[in-house]
């Protein structure tokens, strides 16, 4: 979702390291290395984008930033919510984290890492070949002729790699109730508030349509700040856009 984000962005300050972003998805393997034990880490071999750049692609201030010798941690926490009886939205203590990684350089702070918080093993399997594909998904973002003004993209992904999406039960086991409807059985929704000092913070919002049985996600939908995204799983398409 960083490099969509980066192909998206429009602010004209940073046209230039974003266009360099751009070249390194060209060749993934040489500028990206992603690692996955009990969590996704994610190392930029040759970083560019500044911590501003992430902040502003992000739309959101971190929820916590650390200073130290080595850089700076910026997390993004998202607690659950959940509805309670009387029908207001409450957090559940299920949280997930991302930690964004600043070591200095010389134009400042540049972000060389992204962590996520641990994910369970059956998630992973899931993840495996999906992060096996990003290569072939960046190839496609670094050949897109794109102006600062647009606000859509629309990406092919393999239908075999969808296929290996996680079932229903699986995200039901790690997530737990869906924040829509108990009775339905064709979808799962869940919303994650950002922490942070704002009262009113962002909200994540996903929602999964299922098919006729129940267990393999036909279509997902996202949307956080500015962004959101669609895969629709039997035309092998996901479109992300900006608001």
């Amino acid at each position: 979702m960083l490099f969509i984000s980066v192909i998206l962005s429009g602010c004209l300050s940073m046209v230039g390291r974003l266009f360099t972003v751009r070249e390194q998805m060209c060749e993934f393997d040489d500028y990206y290395s992603i690692q996955i034990d009990q969590e996704v880490a994610i190392t930029l071999l040759e970083p560019v984008l500044l911590e501003n750049d992430v902040y502003l692609m992000m739309d959101a201030r971190p929820t916590s930033r650390f200073e130290s010798a080595e850089g700076v941690v910026a997390s993004y926490v998202f607690t659950q919510l959940q509805l309670a009886t009387d029908g207001l939205k409450i957090p559940t203590g299920q949280e997930i984290e991302f930690r964004f990684l600043f070591v200095p350089h010389d134009n400042g702070l540049v972000l060389s890492g992204i962590r996520s918080s641990e994910i369970p093993a059956e998630i992973l399997e899931s993840a495996v070949p999906v992060l096996a594909n990003s290569a072939e998904m960046a190839q496609q973002a670094c050949h897109f002729s794109i102006n600062p003004l647009s606000t859509s993209v629309m990406l092919e992904i393999d239908h075999d790699m969808l296929g290996l999406l996680p079932a229903r039960q699986t995200l039901v086991s790690w997530l737990g109730s869906s924040i829509g409807s108990p009775e339905s059985i064709g979808d799962l929704s869940y919303e994650f508030q950002l922490k942070g000092e704002e009262v009113d913070s962002e909200i994540v919002r996903i929602y999964m349509d299922f098919d006729a049985a129940g267990d393999q996600p036909l279509a997902i939908e996202a949307s956080f700040a500015r962004y959101s995204a669609n895969i629709d799983v039997p035309a092998g398409t996901l479109q992300m856009k900006l608001y």
